[in-house]
């Protein structure tokens, strides 16, 4: 059944209806970023098998949430900017080597843009290499196969709103306590334009601005990174510390990180 144009470029452009344009499956089987076992040793998965390792904080806006949460959040912002500095410190004390805060960004960017072009061209082979995880490429190359047989679209980012912002830096450690991997999460507000061609009817193009908390692994000492999923903000109650008793398990470790690596999925709704 084809869909309308309009319709497809918005839910395109708007991650909240993205899914009636593609979907996937929900019960599917994926392999797994995470090891059956706690004491697993990171170093030696594929950073490409490594999907997104927790429900990282993200802060929600201050002033768009309960006045009576403001003092709350504010306290949470300071929480998150000591623990991702300690995280840093934790980083150059293992590793030796000082944060490339301004080339990570750069690559996560370019790395953003060849994934939403390959994706809108029905190119997802493309991505077969170190660009993103195997669970995000898993849920692309399923959604671009629900795209309308006779629709193509063109996706072209047009403008950086704002200095992109690394919200959230983690350095997982190995076995032995020492850094082995990093994940990072990264707010990017942009705006993206998509062209919509369907056969016998004129082209059409639709702007709009988005924010993404897009989640990359990276190997602190190859730098090799890829993107592996993304995540909302949190609602003004969840504290900094993200509820592990959710993905205290293999089965629900697999589902959130199959979950997180849909990239287009809907933003839930948040609590009042």
């Amino acid at each position: 059944m084809m869909l309308a144009r309009s319709h497809i470029t918005k839910s395109f452009l708007n991650r909240q209806s993205l899914s009636s344009l593609t979907s996937v499956s929900k019960f599917s089987s994926t392999s797994s970023a995470s090891a059956k076992k706690s004491d697993s040793d990171i170093t030696r998965i594929p950073i490409k098998h490594l999907g997104v390792m927790a429900p990282y904080y993200i802060p929600p806006p201050i002033f768009s949430s309960p006045f009576s949460s403001w003092h709350k959040l504010v306290l949470r912002r300071w929480g998150q900017f000591f623990y991702n500095t300690y995280s840093i410190y934790k980083f150059k004390s293992d590793t030796g080597k000082a944060p490339k805060f301004e080339a990570w960004k750069d690559s996560a960017i370019a790395i953003f843009i060849k994934t939403n072009k390959a994706f809108a061209e029905k190119k997802t082979q493309l991505l077969m290499d170190e660009t993103v995880g195997v669970q995000t490429f898993n849920s692309l190359h399923e959604r671009s196969e629900t795209i309308p047989k006779h629709t193509k679209l063109e996706w072209e980012l047009v403008k950086i709103e704002e200095n992109p912002k690394v919200v959230s830096f983690n350095a997982l450690p190995d076995p032995n306590g020492v850094t082995g991997m990093i994940q990072f999460v990264m707010k990017l507000r942009s705006t993206q334009r998509v062209t919509v061609k369907t056969a016998g009817a004129e082209p059409t193009s639709t702007e709009r601005t988005s924010t993404d908390y897009l989640v990359y692994s990276l190997d602190p000492y190859s730098d090799e990174m890829c993107l592996v999923g993304s995540l909302f903000e949190c609602d003004h109650l969840r504290p900094i510390q993200p509820d592990l008793e959710s993905v205290s398990n293999y089965k629900q470790m697999v589902a959130f990180q199959k979950e997180c690596a849909d990239i287009f999925r809907e933003k839930p709704k948040r609590n009042n």
